[in-house]
């Protein structure tokens, strides 16, 4: 493994590359459990956070694509709306939570949940300091990128890792609470895209003729 006080030079471009690579297994693998264990767990905020990992993993894999200027808007609104889903999805089930309660499913979520965000923190900041080095020597503003990725889905797990052990203590809705931040701020995520989504149905039936 890299040491990013003292790698050599000649190392920084396979590097860079291992890196852009482990940062996408490390996002698709998290996203996976951090689903399973939010659903099994009992933990919204949990689950919300697996669908902003999987929101990022989206534009991720968008950025990789190269469209002709026609079909620009028209990425992007499939993009755009792919995320918005995932932000309806979350609002819908942290407003059902918070408002309309199933009797027995108000329990705090289970400790295992707190162990898979806390793993989700240590992933992303172990990921993000393998990248660092490469992209200081090499100047890319891509591996600074993607850095500074993990280093946004370590913060947002580690909030997820805080409001679990809060809802522990006689404050269950606060998870359902932190479900509805991850909510908001995947629609604000996906607000460069709405221009996009407001005309992509247009841009299929365009295509479609």
């Amino acid at each position: 493994m890299i040491n990013p006080t003292g790698c050599r030079p000649n190392m920084c471009g396979p590097c860079g590359r291992q890196g852009k690579l482990l940062s996408t297994i490390n996002l698709v693998a998290l996203a996976l459990l951090k689903g399973w264990a939010g659903w099994l767990g009992g933990s919204l905020a949990l689950f919300s956070d697996a669908l902003y990992s999987g929101s990022e993993l989206i534009l991720d894999f968008s950025r990789g694509l190269t469209t002709a200027q026609e079909k620009t808007h028209m990425k992007n609104g499939i993009i755009g709306s792919a995320i918005v889903f995932f932000a309806f999805l979350a609002l819908f089930l942290s407003i059902k939570r918070l408002f309309f309660p199933v009797p027995g499913m108000q329990n705090p979520p289970r400790l295992w949940a707190l162990a898979v965000a806390l793993i989700s923190v240590f992933s992303n900041f172990l990921v993000a300091w393998f990248i660092r080095c490469p992209a200081e020597k090499l100047a890319s503003a891509e591996l600074e990128k993607i850095s500074a990725r993990n280093r946004s889905e370590a913060m947002m797990s580690a909030l997820v890792a805080g409001v679990i052990l809060l809802s522990q203590f006689r404050f269950p809705e606060i998870d359902a609470l932190g479900a509805l931040l991850m909510g908001l701020m995947m629609i604000r995520m996906a607000s460069n895209s709405l221009g996009s989504i407001l005309s992509f149905p247009l841009s299929v039936i365009r295509h479609a003729g």
